[in-house]
C-alpha cells in the first residue's frame, strides 16, 4: 500500500542501534502493548467500521500526511495482528488485513532495524497459535465414529490445505509451518508404514 511507502519515506533517518538490539525492541514495544490505539481497530471493526479505512485514518496525521510514530505505527500494526487473531472474520477482510499487517511490518523494520527482533518474535508465536487453531477445527472430521482416524480424510484435508494456500491469501492456511505441513504430508504417505513417520 503506498501509505506505507510514504511512512518509509518521511520517517527520518535512526542513529545507529545500541549493541543489545534485543533489550531495545522490548523498550520500544513496551508501551505500546496496552495502547487504546491498538484496541481501537477492534472497537471499530465490532461497530461496523471498515477496519482498513480506519487503518488508514489512524496512520494518517490531522494534516493528512503520514505518522512517522514508530510506537503509534506499531500500536496499530499489534491491532491489526489482534483482529486477525479472531475467529470469524471473513477471507477477504483477512486478505486485506494479512497485506496491512506485512505492509506495514516491512515498513516498520525498513525504518528501525531495531524492530526486527520484535516484530519476528511477533509474527512467530502468533502463526504457531493461529496454526494450531487452525489444524484442530479438521481434527473431527479426520475421526470415524470410533474415533480412528482415516486416510481418506487425511488426503482431503490437505487437498483443503493446499487450496486454500494457492487461493485465500486471508486464510490461516497460509500460517501452517512447512515444518507442519511436511508431518502430515509424511502420515499420509507413510500410513501403512507407521515406523517410517517423521
Amino acid at each position: 500500500m503506498a501509505i506505507f511507502d510514504r511512512f518509509r519515506k518521511k520517517s527520518p533517518p535512526l542513529a545507529p542501534a545500541p549493541p543489545e538490539p534485543a533489550v531495545q525492541d522490548v523498550d520500544i514495544a513496551d508501551p505500546v502493548l496496552s495502547s487504546p490505539l491498538r484496541a481501537a481497530i477492534g472497537t471499530l471493526y465490532d461497530n461496523g467500521v471498515d477496519p482498513i479505512q480506519a487503518i488508514i485514518a489512524m496512520m494518517s496525521e490531522r494534516d493528512g500526511h503520514t505518522s512517522t510514530d514508530d510506537k503509534r505505527m506499531i500500536a496499530i500494526w499489534l491491532g491489526i495482528s489482534d483482529l486477525l487473531d479472531r475467529d470469524g472474520v471473513d477471507l477477504r477482510l483477512r486478505g486485506e488485513l494479512v497485506a496491512s499487517r506485512n505492509g506495514l511490518a516491512q515498513a516498520l523494520t525498513d525504518t528501525n532495524p531495531r524492530l526486527n527482533t520484535f516484530v519476528a518474535n511477533y509474527l512467530a508465536s502468533t502463526r504457531c497459535i493461529s496454526e494450531k487453531k487452525f489444524l484442530q477445527a479438521y481434527k473431527p472430521g479426520l475421526m470415524d465414529q470410533n474415533g480412528v482416524m482415516q486416510l481418506e480424510s487425511v488426503k482431503a484435508m490437505l487437498a483443503d490445505i493446499e487450496h486454500q494456500r494457492d487461493t485465500e491469501p486471508g486464510s490461516r492456511a497460509q500460517d501452517i509451518s512447512d515444518e507442519a505441513l511436511a508431518r502430515l504430508y509424511s502420515l499420509r504417505d507413510n500410513w501403512n508404514e507407521p515406523s517410517k513417520l517423521s
